[in-house]
């Protein structure tokens, strides 16, 4: 059961960070567009993406069975490679694009203008969410994997069960229709 439960946690987990990324995308966007820094077009490409990953989650979970361990896991492994490609080239485009601004945004640093440690923050953790929701994939390719060994597991036993009991279930029903049958000729000979 626990291995169950972290995975839906995971899951759980994953589509808030599915959320996170394209509202700290668009903030991120609006702040530069506020403060007049040049935007490169990778900027606009990865929300874009980002939707589009939102789109196929929503059909993959609404409109084929997703609690089909293997379809999941297939899922997961393309959006996992999908989402290992765009973080690189993400954060390869835009680590230095603010500059000589540290990446973890000190306090002390003399930023150019009021509104560029915000800038900072905001950029940082879009990056971070990015590259936390990607290793939340991995984990959750190898969880979905645990949970459909668990699954299967579980089953076999329940159907272990249920086949025992449906044969005790025969065996009892067809001696007491025989029994009934040779009680009914008993009284039909007297």
């Amino acid at each position: 059961m626990a291995v169950s439960n972290f995975a839906f946690v995971l899951i759980g987990f994953h589509i808030l960070l599915l959320f996170l990324c394209p509202a700290l995308e668009i903030w991120k966007l609006k702040l530069f567009n506020d403060n007049r820094i040049p935007i490169d077009v990778l900027e606009y490409i990865y929300p874009i993406l980002i939707i589009y990953q939102i789109v196929m989650h929503f059909i993959i979970c609404c409109c084929f069975n997703w609690y089909n361990a293997e379809r999941l896991k297939l899922t997961l492994t393309v959006a996992g490679i999908l989402w290992l490609i765009i973080p690189v080239i993400y954060t390869r485009s835009t680590i230095k694009e603010l500059g000589d601004v540290p990446f973890f945004c000190p306090s002390d640093y003399n930023y150019p203008f009021n509104t560029m440690k915000l800038i900072c923050i905001v950029r940082a953790s879009n990056l971070i969410v990015m590259w936390i929701r990607f290793v939340t994939i991995v984990f959750m390719v190898f969880f979905i994997e645990k949970l459909n060994l668990w699954t299967d597991k579980k089953r076999k036993i329940g159907n272990n069960n249920n086949n025992n009991k449906l044969k005790r279930q025969r065996k009892n029903s067809k001696s007491s229709d025989v029994g009934a049958k040779l009680v009914s000729l008993d009284y039909g000979e007297s």
